[in-house]
């Protein structure tokens, strides 16, 4: 393995070259994720992958692993730190690529915010799973809060829980788990985020388009790796603990910032 890019049990993985380090909400979500249970010998996808740290960790679990992102630049760095870490991940540009396999796992991480059609999109990835198998997905929550933090990532909307399961229902899917994530500590850091992603947006000279702020959210992370000594330090780490417990806490109120969700095919 690459000292380039290397594995820590409290921020994942992380890397120098290329720059990547985790967001706040990336280490609440990644903490709820690694509760799920996943069978060591499965076929996983995950869709919009980004820098693809999260599925290198996945792939430590046992399953193979394969990710879609159609980004440019978030696929680069991705590719690199595959590379970094002489990973057998397979890595791609487009669905198209993986259509004719069949996935015990597809996995899509605030991903279907950033999609139009969001309804035809799940269909397309129910298509993907196997009978059996299992859609694990995250998604922003409550429409009201939309704001400049979703401008910035290029978000076409967030979800209430009655739109998330009626979408999920129209594309074949039952959901089997929901919870929400990210109370009190995600909650907190968007509402702060929305204050510098407001004078950031002003700064440009035009607003880019919602691809461009979908392309550049999944590794832009420059906010982030100002502080990574601070984040990096035993402190920060114990810090975070407690708000993984506090999480854990009120994962049941609809109170979070986002939904974490598992369903599967209707039957």
């Amino acid at each position: 393995m690459d000292n380039k890019t290397y594995f820590s049990e409290a921020l994942g993985f992380v890397s120098r070259e290329p720059e990547w380090v985790p967001s706040i909400r990336y280490l609440l979500r990644r903490n709820r994720i690694q509760k799920i249970a996943i069978e060591h010998e499965s076929k996983l996808l995950e869709i919009g992958c980004g820098a693809g740290t999260l599925l290198q960790e996945l792939a430590l679990m046992g399953p193979e692993c394969t990710g879609i992102e159609k980004s440019g630049s978030a696929l680069c760095v991705a590719n690199q730190i595959n590379k970094n870490l002489y990973s057998k991940i397979q890595l791609h540009a487009s669905i198209s690529d993986v259509e004719d396999t069949r996935f015990d796992y597809v996995f899509a991480f605030d991903v279907l915010e950033h999609i139009e059609n969001d309804t035809q999109a799940l269909t397309e990835w129910n298509q993907l799973l196997n009978k059996t198998g299992k859609l694990i997905i995250s998604v922003p929550c409550h429409t009201k809060k939309f704001s400049y933090g979703d401008i910035w990532a290029g978000h076409f909307r967030r979800y209430n829980k009655a739109d998330i399961k009626q979408v999920l229902a129209e594309s074949g899917f039952e959901i089997s788990y929901i919870e929400s994530y990210g109370f009190p500590l995600a909650v907190l850091t968007e509402k702060v985020g929305n204050l510098y992603y407001k004078i950031q947006l002003k700064k440009k000279e035009k607003i880019k388009s919602i691809k461009n702020h979908t392309d550049e959210s999944g590794i832009d992370r420059k906010a982030y790796a100002k502080y990574f000594k601070l984040m990096n330090h035993t402190t920060f780490h114990l810090i975070m603990k407690l708000f993984y417990v506090l999480q854990s806490l009120f994962k049941s109120k609809d109170i979070g910032s986002g939904y974490l969700i598992i369903a599967v095919k209707s039957s």
